[in-house]
């Protein structure tokens, strides 16, 4: 299948040779659809060694794995059980990753997510749409960097980081990150409420993941610059997809999804990512936002704001306690 774009991409013949590389893919719905399950799918067609992948269900995944076992018999596939919302959680499943047999990993695909959920605060006190879909995976990619980085040294090494973002990253606060919300505590703040909420109960859960998708391409922009060897890539999905994403929000929010643009395959849905991670890497720049497959995406000043994207990187490496590299 060949998408009506400027640049057509078919994922059987366009992505280059994946053979003896190594994938990790992030929040695969277990089930029949979701844009993590197409990627992988997708990109086990091209023989790649190992594909690991994280979720929640284990018996579903073991499905998956045996589903792929029938297609493609050479590739081995592992299952990870992570809950992207808790640090904790990410941060076991990466340990376990790291403590295998794991020598090294070409690709990175950031795909957890969630969208649009009424105010909700985690365990770990933090705004559930931007510990799922940002702080989750800033995690994963400091605890893999240096993997990354050694496999990147090899011979014809092409290493990729593929963070998913959307174009609601424009709707997000006047500042680019709500600072003083997106971390609380059950004592002052029990739930986390941008001032939006105020005049827009509905919206402000739109801000709070305009705000995470925002991180993901500052993520992408400031990654290319502390690690420029790297190809690290903010993508957008080719289309709203029907995904358990989509069904799960409320009647309000699903009319909204529906009216802004036709909604279609997961399939269709994860070509944008599936070309990130296997085109032929100079049609890639390096920090870039590409919508559609292959086209790059409309920027706002706060996406290219080296600044906020230092500050971010800097928060971050606070918060989880990391190495500011």
């Amino acid at each position: 299948m060949v998408i009506p774009t400027s640049k057509p991409f078919d994922p059987l013949v366009d992505v280059d040779s994946l053979e003896g590389k190594h994938i990790l893919i992030t929040g695969v719905l277990i089930g029949t659809s979701g844009l993590g399950r197409s990627s992988l799918f997708a990109l086990a067609f091209h023989q790649p060694a190992k594909i690991y992948f994280t979720g929640r269900n284990r018996d579903s995944a073991n499905n998956i794995i045996k589903t792929l076992g029938q297609m493609y018999p050479d590739v081995n596939a592992e299952f990870i059980p992570t809950d992207h919302s808790r640090m904790s959680s990410m941060r076991q499943a990466l340990q376990k990753i790291l403590e295998g047999p794991f020598s090294r990993l070409d690709i990175l695909m950031c795909n957890a997510g969630t969208m649009a959920c009424p105010p909700t605060r985690t365990m770990e006190g933090y705004d559930i749409q931007f510990a799922t879909n940002y702080m989750s995976h800033a995690l994963a990619v400091n605890m893999l960097l240096p993997t990354m980085i050694k496999t990147q040294a090899e011979y014809n090494s092409d290493v990729r980081i593929v963070l998913l973002t959307s174009e609601a990253y424009m709707l997000h606060p006047l500042g680019g990150i709500d600072w003083e919300n997106i971390k609380t505590n059950t004592k002052s703040k029990p739930l986390i409420r941008p001032s939006i909420d105020r005049f827009l109960p509905w919206g402000g859960e739109w801000m709070r993941y305009a705000q995470s998708q925002l991180a993901n391409m500052l993520l992408a922009l400031e990654l290319s610059r502390r690690y420029p060897q790297i190809r690290s890539i903010a993508v957008m999905p080719a289309s709203i997809s029907d995904t358990n994403l989509i069904r799960t929000r409320s009647l309000a929010n699903r009319m909204l999804i529906h009216a802004v643009e036709p909604v279609r395959s997961p399939e269709f849905g994860a070509m944008t990512q599936i070309w990130a991670a296997g085109s032929r890497k100079y049609e890639l720049t390096n920090g870039g936002y590409y919508q559609a497959v292959g086209v790059e995406g409309w920027h706002v000043r706060k996406s290219r704001d080296v600044v906020l994207g230092a500050r971010l990187w800097n928060w971050t490496a606070t918060e989880l306690g990391l190495k500011d590299s």
